[in-house]
């Protein structure tokens, strides 16, 4: 037993009327071999005057309890501080709100403490009328968590559900031996006056059917509802005995997704996201598993999808290896946390073919918009006659659209950068082109899929190294011949 200033230090597990099981650490005198006399409660007091004589472990322990306090949970929870104290808030306040907000924040900080004295060795007793606890009556740690299988047996009438707890020692027989419930959710049992904690995700309120009765019946007139809700959650989260329907493990590889959208901070990124056979998951979903329920011809099929921790990480890995930084869970950006829309889209419309060599989808989930995040590429042809020359442009974007640059005239001349096709597709103009071929705008004219340019602006074209050809409308005039008389 741990001894603190000559006294010893026990956990009691008491029942409150409203918040169910509390767990407060108490110092006890010896008063014989076996006999503990209560002496007084271990609180954060304690802590701030004993600071050189509890461990930082006895500390946290004290701190733990000291949060579902009468004091504490009607600081934490009390709307109405002026007309309560806390003596009383809890028996007036609404049930509803007890159910749903105070005891689930409750049953957490229980369950951290039970985990704190399993840590530290620290007998636990339940707390009775008396001011003492006898050695023998200590309640017990087991090990290691407990588990559960679910029994889901379909029948032409309904099904058959059963549940079974079982530990390193053997299965729980919660209807033969004493068994209470001492949290939901985090799960904790008192079996056999020992203490049980279970995995993750169990909820210690599926085992009050079971105390009294060895299954459950759903009528068949229910079991469609039933199985898209409970037994898909059930195969979700635990072991699963099926009977009258199948469930089929899958571990595929998965294809991952970016989308263009807003983070957290309202700033343009790509949202992380997993396909696997056809199911999207995104990244910052916790959870390894994902079920699908298939129902064909009364038939029901469970596909338990795994997730694989590892080749989700290396598609992370990849986009650091593109100059992207994680800005929150599955939410990536670039560097420059300042990028407008426009200057996001051509980074990713520049790096569209590398994207998909890694291995990337890119859609664009943008509210109002639907933005085009593939590769860009120019079609340029010149033609040269002796008074104009004629450039053909068009740009390509991937799906066979083309888009006459004729069109673009005027975003170019008005520093337009979005322009929007007629089936909604929104493409963002390269930075550059507005230097580029500002020039062309203002000097050609636009003829259906081309500009017509005089060719008194061939030098202008000639000097930013356009590709005309060698043999210009200015050379072929210079050749003509000058009559005698005009000399």
């Amino acid at each position: 037993m741990i001894e603190i200033q000559g006294k010893y230090l026990v956990l009691l597990l008491q029942k409150h009327a409203a918040l169910g099981y509390l767990a407060f650490p108490y110092l006890v005198s010896r008063s014989g071999e076996t006999i503990f006399v209560l002496s007084e409660k271990l609180t954060k007091s304690h802590v701030k005057a004993w600071k050189e004589d509890l461990s930082p472990e006895l500390k946290k322990l004290a701190l733990l309890a000291d949060g579902f306090a009468d004091q504490e949970v009607f600081r934490r929870f009390c709307r109405n501080k002026k007309n309560e104290t806390p003596a009383t808030f809890l028996k007036s306040a609404e049930s509803d709100y007890i159910v749903s907000v105070i005891k689930p924040a409750v049953e957490k900080m229980v369950s951290e403490v039970l985990f704190q004295a399993m840590a530290l060795g620290v007998l636990v007793f339940m707390r009775e009328d008396t001011r003492s606890v006898y050695l023998g009556d200590a309640i017990g740690f087991a090990e290691k968590a407990a588990g559960t299988t679910m029994k889901f047996a379909r029948r032409d009438e309904g099904i058959d559900y059963q549940l079974m707890l079982h530990s390193m020692e053997g299965d729980l027989l919660i209807r033969e031996k004493h068994t209470e419930i001492i949290t939901s959710y985090p799960a904790w049992l008192l079996y056999d006056n020992r203490l049980y904690f279970f995995k993750k995700d169990f909820d210690a309120n599926k085992v009050k059917p079971f105390l009294k009765s060895n299954s459950i019946f759903i009528p068949a007139k229910m079991e469609k509802d039933y199985f898209r809700k409970y037994i898909r959650k059930s195969v979700r989260g635990g072991n699963v005995i099926a009977e009258g329907f199948d469930i089929i493990d899958l571990w595929p590889d998965p294809e991952a997704q970016l989308s263009f959208e807003y983070n957290p901070f309202f700033r343009p990124s790509l949202t992380l996201s997993f396909i696997y056979s056809g199911k999207r998951v995104e990244a910052s979903r916790p959870g390894n598993v994902i079920v699908d329920l298939l129902i064909k011809d009364d038939e029901y099929h469970f596909q338990k999808i795994y997730r694989s921790d590892d080749k989700e990480a290396a598609f992370s890995d990849k986009l650091q290896t593109l100059g992207m930084k994680s800005v929150a869970s599955g939410q990536w950006s670039l560097e420059r946390q300042d990028l407008t829309n426009e200057e996001f889209l051509e980074w990713i419309n520049n790096n569209a073919a590398l994207l998909k060599r890694n291995g990337f989808l890119v859609e664009s989930n943008f509210p109002g918009k639907n933005y085009y995040l593939g590769e860009v590429s120019l079609e340029q042809d010149i033609n040269a006659y002796r008074d104009w020359f004629d450039v053909h442009m068009v740009v390509v974007l991937e799906g066979g659209i083309k888009i006459p640059f004729t069109l673009l005239k005027d975003h170019i001349l008005n520093e337009i950068r979005e322009y929007t096709t007629r089936d909604g597709l929104t493409f963002v103009i390269p930075e550059e082109w507005f230097a580029r071929y500002r020039d062309l705008c203002e000097l050609g004219k636009p003829e259906k899929e081309q500009f017509r340019v005089s060719a008194a602006f061939f030098p202008v074209f000639k000097e930013m190294e356009w590709g005309l050809p060698e043999y210009g409308v200015s050379e072929k005039r210079a050749d003509i011949k000058i009559p005698d008389n005009l000399n």
